[in-house]
């Protein structure tokens, strides 16, 4: 009996010394550090967006090394996966003042707070750098106008509101013309879909003069819709021929001194609306 009582107190320290080494193993591998890879969506954007904005303004694929415990890696590759992470300009690695600039992509993440708030921390990252444009911006106020191509229109044409707030870069104000505007803009197939001698009053989309085309991306219209009321007085319809056929015409006196032909490739015009 007394040989059997004194295993006991042996057996219970070993099973003490298992669990805490056990425990130690568990903590040891959770605290060393490692890498691992995670695939992100990345955008640049002003931290003021009425006195900047940054060219390119979309978001772009990034693949990430990211190093940590393994407990914190697996936890960040998880919330991050397909997450886009958003840098302002002026924090660590990102200018503020209007320029051209070539980005570290890690140096601009050293602080970042989706990483930081995981324990992880990039090593580096692919593509390594981005070139970015911080430009000046202006915000004006600019008149609503009312743009219904194709129709025949009757007595007033209203849009509520009357003017719009607009924020774009700097060098491109000119292009809201002397007098500041946008159009509230109806397309011609949808305008045909309305019964004509009757007044409408339909929500439709803002956008900018042809001017700034090409630059709508960077041209924020607050708000960006109207409600336009107007009286339909008839509709037009289009059509397009294949082939039209040229044909010379001209007085008869005048062309009889004349031999006129045209080139084969010229006999039709084609498409025409």
């Amino acid at each position: 009996m007394n040989g059997m009582s004194g295993w006991r107190p042996m057996l219970a320290n070993v099973a003490v010394v298992s669990v805490v080494s056990l425990l130690l193993w568990f903590w040891a591998a959770g605290q060393t550090r490692e890498t691992a890879a995670v695939s992100v969506t990345m955008r640049i954007a002003p931290s003021d967006p009425e006195r900047a904005t940054i060219v390119p303004g979309d978001a772009f694929s990034v693949e990430l090394e990211l190093q940590g415990s393994r407990r914190d890696l697996e936890r960040a590759t998880d919330r991050l996966g397909g997450k886009t992470i958003v840098l302002k300009s002026g924090r660590p690695g990102i200018p503020s003042l209007p320029g051209s600039y070539v980005l570290d992509l890690t140096n601009a993440l050293v602080r970042a707070d989706e990483l930081t708030t995981l324990g992880v921390a990039a090593i580096s990252a692919t593509p390594a750098s981005v070139s970015i444009d911080i430009l000046e911006t202006v915000t004006v106020d600019a008149k609503v106008l009312v743009t219904i191509p194709g129709v025949q229109l009757a007595g007033e044409t209203v849009a509520e509101p009357q003017t719009v707030r607009v924020t774009l870069a700097k060098s491109l104000a000119s292009g809201l013309g002397t007098e500041p505007h946008v159009e509230a803009f109806l397309p011609t197939a949808q305008a045909n879909t309305l019964p004509a001698g009757r007044r409408h009053s339909l929500d439709v989309g803002l956008r900018v003069p042809e001017a700034l085309t090409k630059e709508a991306s960077l041209v924020r219209i607050t708000p960006d819709r109207a409600r336009i009321t107007f009286t339909l007085q008839s509709r037009s319809s289009t059509a397009v021929l294949r082939l039209v056929p040229v044909q010379v015409a001209g007085p008869p006196a005048d062309l009889d001194g004349f031999s006129v032909s045209i080139n084969r490739d010229d006999e039709f015009l084609r498409d025409v609306e």
